[in-house]
């Protein structure tokens, strides 16, 4: 799959396709349009890819924190797993922000030679605070013999999937929901870093994950993680909260024990992913109380899922 920052990058394609959005998490909904965008590209011989923004609009609008479900780099690895050709990540700032629909589709998607077919999420807009709907987009677009397919909403068990709904989930704590939205497990990934050592002088050693703070990260609470190292899944637990037994700074940390692996992978990269919230976080009288609830936390986790 091919990274472009510049639309007219694509004139070395043939016969093209495109769809356009911030796929954030890549949820059930957007792996449907894109599903089904590659199954038609491909039995048309054309090339299918997708053009998204970099960062997402409301970092430009709001500036976040806490927000992304997922990385740049994970999207990228998410859509190379659908199969997608090649991705246009434009970037996106306050003059962007401010491109009348017309002009946007004059000059980021009319310029691309060869395109064939433009498919779009139902409730796609573009352009000036979304002024090119659809029906803006379809009108504007037929003198110029650019097919346009508008994807039908996505429900799941009658529901809406969007990344806005995933993310509320994820911070209420309802991993199993969220993770049935996305069709996968919800992950965090990061470097591991040496923090106070505690765990390990009580027999729990943990490896503490180093994030952006832009990621989204679960509420606050203990959860039954699997965790990716050395390339071999392991059954974890995961704390995400402020470690108020033994500090007051308040800085939220993630922290990780592997169930019957006590190896510290200090430098590297692992990938921990999000299966289900057991307990809140809470400040315990001492080591002794704090240990004898992680032992109860390791029999709950092994029980159900080894």
């Amino acid at each position: 799959m091919k990274i472009i920052s510049k639309n007219n990058d694509l004139n070395e394609y043939t016969d093209i396709a495109i769809s356009m959005g911030n796929f954030d998490g890549v949820h059930l909904g957007h792996q449907r349009l894109l599903k089904n965008a590659l199954k038609e590209s491909k039995e048309r011989g054309l090339t299918f890819g997708v053009i998204t923004f970099i960062p997402h609009p409301l970092e430009v609008f709001k500036g976040v924190s806490d927000f992304y479900i997922n990385s740049f780099e994970e999207r990228r690895e998410l859509l190379r797993g659908l199969g997608v050709d090649f991705i246009v990540e434009l970037p996106f700032d306050d003059a962007f922000s401010k491109v009348e629909p017309q002009d946007f589709l004059n000059n980021y998607i009319l310029t691309i030679k060869n395109l064939r077919k433009f498919f779009l999420g139902h409730d796609f807009g573009l352009g000036k605070e979304k002024k090119g709907d659809l029906k803006f987009i379809s009108d504007f677009i037929k003198p110029h013999k650019l097919e346009l397919h508008v994807e039908d909403e996505f429900l799941f068990n009658g529901h809406e999937v969007s990344s806005s709904k995933i993310r509320k989930l994820i911070k209420d704590g309802d991993i199993p929901s969220a993770n049935s939205l996305l069709g996968r497990e919800f992950f965090l990934s990061g470097k591991v870093v040496s923090g106070m050592g505690r765990g390990g002088r009580i027999g729990i050693p943990t490896m503490n994950l180093e994030f952006d703070f832009k990621r989204l990260t679960p509420g606050i609470g203990v959860y039954v993680t699997s965790t990716k190292v050395d390339g071999k899944l392991n059954l974890s637990l995961t704390n995400i909260g402020r470690n108020p037994t033994f500090e007051e700074d308040g800085i939220i940390k993630v922290e990780t024990h592997l169930v019957d692996f006590n190896k510290m992978k200090y430098g590297e990269n692992i990938c921990v992913k999000f299966l289900e919230k057991i307990r809140d976080e809470k400040k315990f009288s001492g080591p002794d109380e704090l240990v004898a609830q992680i032992n109860q936390d390791i029999d709950y986790t092994k029980k159900k899922y080894l």
